[in-house]
């Protein structure tokens, strides 16, 4: 079998909501003797500086722009991932700007429908824990320092997820809206984790619009979606990809961290359609 290449294609910084700086997501990446780093905080791609990226060449780890975009589709709610994106083109920052200040209402919204269930949480603390993007996780974060949930788990399920008492939808930006912003930076679309719950109608909508490749390799996907989702991209001539998505919560997220990159060959079609 053709090996993997050295390369960690999904992970998430404090930008968004993971648990390491991006210095720090850096280092980790030169301590796993990793080539290339992606980093896909969400709806953001603040993560990125010349200063981060010339840290990054110093320790021997090429960063290549990336985001893990919250888009919208006429059946479902999906995750873009946009791979080789520049971080700073206008078209992708304008729906950055727009996303951020959903999040940050949506945020809110929640914080609101909690108090008035009688769980005691102070918004602005929420506010201050979180990075430049808000997300569910930092509302999470705080049930469970706050003592009304024992874990992740326990507060989406009790509140957060869709269909619990304190779940508010975000009012996400249409797909086809990222894909373009995406293409316009430069940068390839992927279906982030489609997992067994993508409906096949769905994939077929982005496919329509422009959707470029499959996140093939993902800790939700076992050996049986992992073939299924590799013939699928396959039979309709999409690029197949792969990441950890790495958030930094247990040992084994960091054990998994750079493990699951696209084979060598198919990174190779990956970089020939950048144009590496």
């Amino acid at each position: 079998m053709t090996a993997r290449v050295r390369i960690e294609m999904h992970a998430h910084t404090t930008v968004s909501d993971g648990k390491l700086d991006p210095g720090e997501l850096v280092a980790l990446a030169a301590e796993k003797q990793l080539t290339g780093l992606v980093i896909t905080d969400h709806d953001t791609t603040e993560a990125y500086t010349e200063e981060l990226r010339q840290a990054a060449e110093s320790k021997g780890v090429t960063l290549i722009g990336g985001i893990e975009a919250s888009g919208r589709t006429p059946h479902d709610d999906v995750h873009l991932l946009g791979i080789g994106v520049d971080p700073r083109h206008p078209a992708l920052n304008a729906l950055t700007e727009t996303v951020k200040s959903a999040r940050l209402e949506r945020g809110r919204e929640i914080v609101g429908k909690l108090q008035r269930l009688g769980v005691k949480l102070d918004w602005e603390k929420v506010e201050e824990s979180a990075g430049t993007v808000m997300t569910r996780p930092h509302v999470a974060q705080a049930l469970m320092s706050g003592g009304h949930v024992s874990d992740m788990r326990e507060a989406f399920d009790r509140y957060l997820a869709r269909g619990a008492d304190a779940h508010v939808p975000l009012r996400a930006i249409s797909a086809s809206q990222w894909m373009e912003a995406i293409h316009k930076a430069g940068g390839l679309a992927f279906l982030a984790h489609p997992g067994d719950w993508t409906a096949h109608r769905t994939i077929r909508h982005l496919l329509e619009i422009g959707l470029d490749g499959l996140e093939v390799w993902h800790p939700s996907h076992d050996s049986t979606l992992v073939e299924y989702y590799r013939n699928l991209a396959d039979r309709f001539g999409l690029l197949t990809a792969g990441g950890s998505d790495f958030h930094g919560r247990s040992e084994a997220e960091f054990d998994r961290f750079g493990t699951m990159g696209p084979l060598a060959e198919r990174w190779t079609q990956i970089q020939k359609r950048l144009g590496h």
